[in-house]
């Protein structure tokens, strides 16, 4: 799923939106399906957010609303975060904080005017 994801995000930058599309929801159905990471995992996330803007792009009407779930998977993801640091576990990796950021400049990218 990982490599899913990995592809479609590669195809969407070399501007190959239309193959990207199919891929990245495959993905993305598969990643809500698994059971070990859930909706709140940072690869989720991402591929959520690309499945957005993929949409964005080919003007489909369900980009917002795939966006709108996205950014509340995003904030669930950092609260999670903050109450494991403030129980006295583990901090997010960096790892995370970059899927964060990368998160948040796809829904931007998606949300903007």
């Amino acid at each position: 799923l990982d490599c899913k994801y990995l592809l479609a995000e590669s195809l969407f930058g070399q501007g190959k939106k239309y193959d990207a599309g199919p891929i990245a929801n495959g993905a993305l159905e598969g990643l809500r399906g698994n059971l070990k990471r859930g909706p709140d995992h940072f690869t989720t996330l991402k591929c959520r957010a690309l499945c957005a803007l993929i949409e964005r792009q080919q003007l489909k009407s369900t980009a917002n609303d795939l966006a709108q779930s996205a950014l509340a998977a995003l904030e669930l993801f950092f609260e999670k975060a903050d109450i494991r640091e403030g129980a006295g576990g583990r901090k997010l990796t960096e790892c995370e904080h970059l899927a964060a950021q990368k998160v948040t400049g796809f829904l931007d990218q998606v949300l903007a005017p």
